[in-house]
């Protein structure tokens, strides 16, 4: 068998052109020192978040998350009330809400942080990113980085007289009513009642405002009570967190409410 020599010269040009047809890396694609450590750091924030989502849907009927999540103080409120320990400001936590969804009647959520700046506890200084902002995704299943935020798209209009009447909560473990009456084009007003087969009792009513036909009550007269609406086609889905709300022994208000004919 003959044997092929190819020069040097030759090898080495076949070499280089190998080694230039792989991926290039982008330029600036790798992240300094400081500002891993500050991605990781918030990262652990983000875990812990995702593990009070967890912790809220637990105690709430149907296994449901939030809502709505319209700033960073009701997270903060719902986060610390299922076991995490925010800060106060989104100056102090170094993260930033972006946007909260929630998806398929509050059975999943999709939240969108931003990475802005990290408190260092060791020298009570803001350790700057000398970045752009970066994003983390946090969702029932993990927390992701490096991930591109959607634009802001217009909020879905709020159609106060579609959503005006009565439901009936679809469970077989007591009953439920929820009414809701217009009082202005973005608020509306609702009174709850629930019972258990046990006989159990509980009432609930108030003013909110209308967000894309979302809505958000913070009783001010019972800790840590909130209650959450989201109306679609002919039902409403309310979410509870742990707090009873002043109703009866294992009364919940949360479930998911069908219109009335």
């Amino acid at each position: 068998m003959r044997k092929i020599f190819f020069p040097n010269f030759l090898f080495s040009f076949l070499l280089i052109v190998l080694i230039g047809c792989g991926d290039k890396p982008e330029k600036n694609s790798e992240l300094s020192y400081s500002d891993k450590t500050v991605i990781n750091a918030a990262k652990a924030s983000c875990e812990s978040i995702r593990g009070a989502m967890a912790g809220f849907a637990v105690g709430a009927p149907g296994f449901l998350f939030p809502q709505q999540v319209p700033d960073w103080a009701t997270l903060v409120r719902i986060c610390n009330a299922n076991g995490a320990t925010l800060r106060s400001a989104e100056e102090e936590q170094g993260l930033s809400l972006i946007s909260y969804e929630a998806i398929k009647g509050g059975g999943s959520y999709i939240l969108i942080l931003s990475v802005d700046k990290l408190l260092d506890d060791s020298s009570n200084k803001y350790n700057n990113m000398n970045k752009s902002n970066k994003f983390i995704q946090v969702t029932p299943d993990g927390v992701i980085t490096g991930v591109k935020p959607k634009a802001n798209s217009a909020s879905q209009p709020n159609n106060v007289n579609s959503i005006e009447g009565e439901y009936k909560i679809a469970s077989n473990e007591g009953g439920g009513f929820l009414k809701i009456k217009k009082i202005a084009n973005e608020k509306i007003q609702f009174q709850l009642f629930v019972s258990t087969n046990s006989g159990n009792t509980g009432e609930l009513s108030g003013i909110v405002s209308l967000n894309s036909n979302n809505a958000i009550y913070n009783d001010q007269d019972v800790k840590d009570c909130t209650i959450g609406m989201a109306f679609e086609k002919d039902k409403a889905t309310i979410t509870q967190n742990q707090s009873e709300c002043g109703a009866g022994v294992g009364v919940y208000f949360g479930g998911v409410y069908n219109r009335l004919k």
